[in-house]
């Protein structure tokens, strides 16, 4: 994972090594999308561009195409709570491109930030997210009724969380170990 220095943090021109695994490259950047080149050798990484209380990343296949966003968001620090958000385009979907971006973002809010609990809201019909949440260690507490007007329509979200214990208990591995 290369990590680029974002706003508030401390200016260079030189990017940080921090450890991140090979299966998608995620490039960050609320300032704008920036593509990073491989050096020879280098497998895939991740980039992030850090600003406020939310961490962005563009979800890329190792041939640098673009299939989806995930997000670190609404992170406070003080209370070690975070919310997680994911998109894939509807091909890439099915292929665990989203399961690795889900524990990729969780590796780095619970490994790198000091986050206790993670949360993350879908559509109770969006089986495929359903299942990634589920297969990267999150457990549904409940349901928030009609809480989303999606195209004109009231949907339940399903609600779920991700406790820093149970993070620790997941039998995987962590995206520095790849």
């Amino acid at each position: 994972m290369i990590l680029f220095p974002g706003p508030g943090q401390p200016n260079s021109s030189e990017p940080q090594r921090v450890p991140g695994n090979g299966t998608a490259r995620l490039v960050g950047g609320h300032e704008g999308l920036q593509q990073v080149p491989l050096r020879r050798g280098e497998r895939p990484g991740r980039v992030v561009t850090v600003r406020d209380n939310r961490d962005d990343f563009l979800i890329l296949l190792p041939d640098g195409t673009p299939v989806g966003h995930v997000a670190l968001t609404c992170q406070n620090i003080v209370n070690g709570t975070a919310e997680v958000e994911l998109m894939l385009a509807a091909p890439h979907r099915g292929h665990r491109h989203g399961t690795a971006a889900l524990d990729a973002v969780v590796d780095l809010a619970f490994g790198e930030l000091p986050m206790y609990r993670l949360t993350a809201e879908t559509h109770t019909d969006n089986f495929p997210a359903l299942a990634a949440l589920a297969t990267s260690g999150f457990t549904q507490e409940g349901i928030s009724r009609a809480a989303c007007l999606h195209r004109g329509r009231r949907l339940d979200l399903a609600v779920f969380s991700l406790l820093r214990p149970e993070w620790e208990e997941l039998n995987r591995p962590r995206a520095w170990d790849a």
